[in-house]
C-alpha cells in the first residue's frame, strides 16, 4: 500500500510500488509522477514485488507516465517483477516500450 520514489543519480530516478495502491495514494502517487515528468529523467527503474495488485485507475495511470516517459525520451528499466509485465499490469498496448525498455536497462 505504498510507494517510494528516490533520485538514484543524476538523470535517474527509482519507482516501487508495493501492495495494492488505494484511491487516496493513486492519487498522491499521480502528483509525484507528474512532479518526476516535470524533472524529465532519462531513466526510471521501476520495482514492484506484487505486479498482480496493479488494476484500473493505478494501471491506468502507470500507462500514462510510461507514455510521456516515452515521449520525452526516457526509459523504463524493470526490476523485481517476477510474471511477465504486459501480462501481470495489462499493458499490452504498451509491449513495444516495455520490451525495449527492459532489455536496454
Amino acid at each position: 500500500m505504498s510507494f517510494s520514489i528516490v533520485s538514484a543519480e543524476p538523470g535517474i530516478a527509482r519507482l516501487r510500488i508495493e501492495g495494492r495502491l488505494d484511491e487516496g495514494t493513486t492519487q498522491i502517487l499521480r502528483v509525484e509522477l507528474a512532479g518526476l515528468l516535470r524533472s524529465r529523467p532519462s531513466r526510471v527503474e521501476f520495482s514492484m514485488p506484487y505486479p498482480r495488485s496493479v488494476a484500473g485507475p493505478t494501471r491506468d495511470l502507470l500507462l500514462s507516465f510510461l507514455e510521456v516517459l516515452w515521449a520525452q525520451g526516457g526509459r523504463l528499466v524493470l526490476h523485481g517483477l517476477d510474471d511477465s509485465p504486459v501480462a501481470v499490469i495489462g499493458l499490452r498496448e504498451m509491449e513495444h516500450l516495455l520490451t525495449v525498455s527492459s532489455e536496454t536497462g
